[in-house]
């Protein structure tokens, strides 16, 4: 994916995360989950790192918060779940997950427990085999 793209689906992830929480700003508070990258070229059964900050009304980076992370595979309904890790700068997470199966991976980050969930985009998760691990030794671009 050409950084162009990449940037392009950031800012779209952020917009709509700015939109679905301005709603809820009238209730009396809301927060956002912004991911440093999507990951790339997730293989099934291999860790994938997550990292990301929260912001409380999209703008004071919070350290208060224990962000959970769900993933839901939209075929089989299997669920894995991961706590974020603060990442070592105020306002910052991160979560190791191992996707178990191939396929697409729908999934949110909720950084109050229950209270804000957000949706990310999809993932998209290869089959691990002879071919996943030999696009994973070549060299980089």
């Amino acid at each position: 994916m050409s950084t162009r793209l990449r940037l392009g689906l950031l800012s779209l992830v952020a917009l709509g995360a700015l939109l679905w929480g301005a709603g809820r700003a009238a209730a009396g508070g809301w927060a956002i989950a912004t991911l440093e990258a999507l990951p790339q070229d997730l293989v099934a059964g291999q860790p994938a790192s997550f990292r990301f900050a929260v912001r409380q009304h999209g703008i004071t980076l919070v350290d208060w918060v224990a962000p959970t992370l769900r993933f839901e595979h939209t075929v089989s309904g299997q669920v894995v779940n991961a706590v974020a890790q603060p990442a070592g700068t105020v306002g910052y997470f991160e979560a190791e997950v191992i996707l178990p199966e191939a396929g697409v991976w729908e999934w949110t980050v909720d950084p109050f427990g229950g209270s804000l969930i957000q949706p990310m985009p999809p993932l998209s998760v290869a089959e691990a085999g002879p071919a996943a691990a030999a696009s994973r030794l070549e060299a980089p671009r």
